[in-house]
C-alpha cells in the first residue's frame, strides 16, 4: 500500500509540473528570436511569463540549450 501511495504522489507531482506554461511576448511561438535578444544584438533577456506555478514552489529553474 505504501508503494501505491508513493506512485500516486509521484504521478500527481509530474502532472502538476506538466500544467505549467512558459511564454514570452517578445516573440511568437515557434518563431525566430529577434536579434535584440542574441549576442549579435543587445544581448538582453526577453520577458518571460510563467503560469501555473505551484503555490508551494520555492524556486524555478529554466535550462535552455542552443547548440548553434
Amino acid at each position: 500500500m505504501r508503494w501505491l501511495s508513493a506512485i500516486i504522489v509521484f504521478i500527481l507531482g509530474v502532472w502538476e509540473a506538466a500544467a505549467m506554461e512558459i511564454s514570452s511576448p517578445a516573440f511568437t511561438d515557434h518563431g525566430m528570436m529577434p536579434s535584440r535578444f542574441t549576442c549579435e544584438g543587445e544581448d538582453v533577456s526577453p520577458e518571460l511569463v510563467i503560469r501555473g506555478v505551484p503555490a508551494d514552489a520555492k524556486s524555478l529553474a529554466l535550462i535552455v540549450d542552443d547548440p548553434d
